[in-house]
């Protein structure tokens, strides 16, 4: 309280709260997170609902994840949000494949505010999510995107897949 110049140093510290757990809602749904990841690792040990309503026991990543391979669903259903952080992968395969019945419900609880993505930045022509025969991608939140080398590189790409968007973007 007073006036005057101030002459030294001023230290801040603050410490960020641990997030537990991530929600959104998308009409009447809600859809809980409650498993946070941070490593590649964590990432591909991902398992579906693991007996459980998969749409209420989602994951949630807790920094951005670099991946150095593709990876892969297969037989699962799996909930992840984003959490505003980003998944890179640096391979020349795609980021994500959804394979024989496997399927990624993609989301990001903190869209407009930091601005979570998945996206790829190897070489080669593969894209970036790939969708084969009886696997399914739905982008309901978050970002697509690709700084592969090859201009033939694709956001998104199904054969004999689903690939649904209700929100999100691809660039």
């Amino acid at each position: 309280t007073g006036k005057g110049n101030y002459t030294g140093s001023l230290t801040l510290s603050y410490e960020i709260e641990d997030i537990k757990e991530t929600e959104i809602t998308e009409g009447e749904k809600t859809y809980r997170f409650k498993r946070g990841i941070s490593t590649e690792a964590e990432l591909f040990a991902i398992t579906g609902s693991d007996g459980v309503d998969a749409a209420e026991n989602g994951y949630f990543l807790k920094d951005d994840i670099t991946i150095t391979n593709g990876w892969g669903i297969t037989g699962d259903t799996v909930y992840l949000d984003l959490n505003g952080y980003s998944i890179t992968c640096t391979a020349s395969a795609s980021a994500i494949t959804m394979r024989q019945d496997g399927s990624l419900h993609l989301f990001d609880s903190r869209e407009g505010i930091k601005g979570g993505e998945i996206f790829r930045t190897g070489s080669g022509t593969s894209s970036v999510i790939n969708i084969i025969p009886k696997g399914s991608f739905y982008l309901h939140s978050g970002i697509i995107g690709n700084d592969a080398e090859s201009a033939e590189c694709r956001g998104g790409y199904a054969s004999g897949g689903n690939f649904i968007m209700s929100g999100g973007k691809i660039s």
